[in-house]
């Protein structure tokens, strides 16, 4: 079946109601007789085909160059990109404004028939939400890099980010279909020999670019959503923890705390995640900042999407020197 072209005088009738006159696409569907929905896709092609040029005689910069090239100078970073922060967003709005000024960047990052890995993340959803519109990279395959967090999915959680990562871009899925902790160490050895997750795991081995979120031990996720209470989370203080990503917790040198938790976690082991050439740390707020360090001077994470305030905050804990890099004893 042939699909018509549109006309470029629709094109050009639309563009003109929409930019011009401020009609609502609402309004223009009605007018021309075809849906909202075509309407946004006639101003997308008025804009592609060059009937509409829009520019902004001041334009807004997003990105914080200066502060960017200190992260990569400081932590040996590949990429870095430091969105702003402006007063009127903070709280829930950081990380909307953040992925979507950051989707841009990530865009660059990612190349076609690569290996995708992600975690769950606010903001890594508003990332996956707007990346499309930068970038269209065919023969992804999309893994996903840590368990569910709760039987109650939602848009943030790691399974659905990846479903949704991958049908953005027409890639092929591979879930981990399990809870992000399991009973004890002996169920854990078990669902490891499962060939489903022996196929995952052959993925993380191909895999080319890591997305993960950091998470402050004080501000984990998995606090949030109830999987660890107040006990658990003396406990892991008691064992250094300061940062948690993936689902496993790390102290200041980056390397995995041995609690009980390292053996029932079902998730890619940090060790893995090392070895992935490019793994993009994702995450806001100042608070974060010591997590930040220890992720970046450990080789955890290879690249950052972070807020400004985020970003000067890990710089000045760097300069303090609570965290001496040429002292740490991890292995790359």
């Amino acid at each position: 079946m042939t699909i018509a072209m549109p006309n470029s005088e629709t094109i050009k009738l639309v563009a003109r109601l929409y930019y011009i006159d401020n009609l609502s696409q609402s309004e223009i569907a009605r007018m021309v007789s075809v849906s909202q929905a075509k309407v946004c896709r006639l101003l997308r092609l008025a804009r592609e085909q060059g009937i509409v040029q829009i520019s902004v005689a001041d334009e807004y910069t997003a990105q914080d160059l200066e502060l960017e090239k200190k992260l990569c100078a400081t932590f040996s970073l590949r990429h870095a990109v430091v969105i702003r922060n402006l007063p009127s967003v903070r709280g829930g709005g950081l990380p909307k404004h953040v992925g979507y000024f950051g989707a841009s960047a990530l865009a660059k990052m990612i190349q076609p028939n690569q290996v995708i890995g992600l975690t769950g993340s606010r903001t890594l959803t508003e990332l996956v939400r707007h990346l499309g519109s930068f970038c269209d990279p065919k023969g992804l395959r999309v893994v996903q890099l840590m368990g569910s967090i709760g039987a109650n999915i939602n848009e943030h959680d790691a399974i659905e980010l990846s479903r949704k990562f991958a049908s953005s871009f027409g890639g092929a899925l591979y879930s981990l279909n399990s809870p992000i902790f399991v009973a004890n160490s002996q169920v854990c050895r078990d669902f490891m020999e499962m060939e489903q997750v022996k196929t995952i795991w052959k993925l993380y081995r191909e895999m080319d670019v890591a997305l993960v979120g950091i998470g402050h031990l004080k501000s984990s996720v998995l606090i949030d959503r109830g999987v660890l209470g107040e006990e658990d989370l003396e406990q892991l203080l008691e064992l250094g923890a300061i940062g948690e990503t993936c689902g496993r917790f790390f102290d200041a040198n980056g390397k995995e705390c041995e609690s009980d938790y390292r053996d029932r976690v079902i998730s890619i082991p940090l060790e893995e995640l090392r070895r992935v050439p490019l793994v993009v740390g994702v995450t806001v707020g100042a608070e974060r900042a010591d997590a930040v360090v220890a992720a970046a001077q450990s080789g955890l994470i290879k690249a950052l999407i972070i807020d400004e305030a985020g970003a000067r905050a890990a710089l000045e804990f760097a300069a303090k020197g609570q965290f001496d890099k040429d002292s740490l004893d991890w292995d790359y």
